[in-house]
């Protein structure tokens, strides 16, 4: 799979820090990707993990469902979780919880797996 630099995409520090934390956990997200007409902050492509920032009109169980259709999961973040070091670590083990629950996961896939 090819790999693009997609920090030049990141639209704000913290999303930029954010999407290096997860270069460093070897998840390589795609940055702006779109699960049919859904805009996804982050994907996780290979393992159909769809990252989404939370706003207040968003209706999540709709996203939710839609996901489901296409067989993706999806994990919400707040704006305020990327502002910290700590809160980005916190949705990192989020995202370890969400792809060890799937059957085709590996933990030899990554680099450090849930050691955090």
């Amino acid at each position: 799979m090819l790999v693009e630099n997609g920090r030049m995409k990141c639209k704000t520090e913290e999303e930029s820090d954010f999407y290096e934390l997860l270069i460093q956990e070897n998840l390589y997200p795609t940055l702006n990707y779109h699960v049919g007409s859904i805009p996804v902050h982050f994907a996780l492509v290979p393992f159909k993990l769809a990252l989404i920032e939370r706003h207040s009109h968003m209706n999540e169980k709709r996203l939710m469902k839609r996901l489901k259709k296409r067989k993706w999961d999806v994990l919400f973040f707040s704006r305020e979780r990327l502002a910290t070091e700590h809160g980005r670590r916190l949705l990192v083990n989020d995202i370890y919880h969400i792809l060890s629950q799937k059957p085709s996961f590996s933990l030899f896939e990554t680099k450090k797996g849930l050691s955090h």
